[in-house]
């Protein structure tokens, strides 16, 4: 981890700590913001969340029947999130370098965290490395997780975010549905 990337991370994490309580509160009002995402969950899956704030969503997927995991850069979040999810492994850590091995994840979900990052497109790359071949990813941002898009995680993902940006438009990637990670939900 590069000592940009640290300091925005640390930076970011500082920032969140702050009014974590404040933050989980609302979060714990607003599960339905999170349901889109969820419904893409399927027993059995092991799921990542990068940003998991105070894993809201983590508790919503592991409900579901996955095993979950989360990263999180704000270390007051990180420790709401353990105590209301104690069966996820959840982890102080950057989305930029990912404390998970390569190949680990069937799902990975960013719901409003790739655009803190410092470098978005490092981030999305460490989320296609830490996802299986195969894994479904839903990076969201906004307030409506409905309009997520879902495709397949690859090492090519920043790839394709960083073309974009290059030629000024938005990525475009087939959304996914519980029973087709290809098809249009």
């Amino acid at each position: 981890m590069g000592t940009a990337t640290a300091t925005a991370a640390t930076e970011q994490g500082r920032l969140w700590s702050a009014r974590a309580a404040d933050w989980a509160a609302q979060e714990e009002m607003e599960p339905e913001r999170f349901a889109p995402v969820a419904d893409l969950v399927r027993a059995g899956d092991a799921v990542l969340e990068v940003g998991c704030g105070s894993g809201v969503f983590l508790g919503l997927a592991a409900a579901g029947g996955a095993r979950v995991a989360g990263v999180d850069a704000a270390p007051a979040l990180v420790a709401i999130a353990r105590e209301r999810v104690p069966e996820a492994d959840v982890r102080l850590g950057d989305a930029e370098a990912l404390p998970f091995p390569d190949d680990t994840f069937d799902l990975v979900a960013g719901l409003n965290v790739f655009f803190f990052a410092s470098d978005m497109v490092a981030a999305l790359r460490e989320a296609g490395r830490v996802a299986r071949p195969g894994a479904r990813g839903s990076p969201a941002s906004g307030d409506d997780p409905r309009r997520a898009t879902c495709w397949p995680w690859s090492a090519r993902s920043g790839r394709w975010a960083a073309r974009a940006r290059a030629e000024g438009r938005r990525s475009r990637r087939p959304a996914c549905s519980r029973a087709s990670p290809r098809r249009r939900g």
